[in-house]
């Protein structure tokens, strides 16, 4: 899992040393759609992301 800075999302970060997201992750997932700001807190997207793997897998491998 890749997370931006608190003044900078992946895209502006990789766009300053001439790489695109696609050049160095398989899957591009933005976990927190629609969130209404620029960019989200790294600890606040940690806990929103993990949160959503956690149901998901739940969802997948209940018994």
């Amino acid at each position: 899992m890749l997370f931006g800075s608190p003044r900078e999302g992946l895209h502006e970060i990789l766009k300053r040393e001439s790489r695109k997201l696609s050049d160095i992750a398989d899957y591009i997932v933005n976990m927190i759609p629609g969130q209404g700001v620029r960019t989200v807190r790294t600890e606040e997207a940690i806990y929103a992301s993990l949160s959503i793997i956690n149901f998901l897998q739940f969802l997948c491998f209940k018994k």
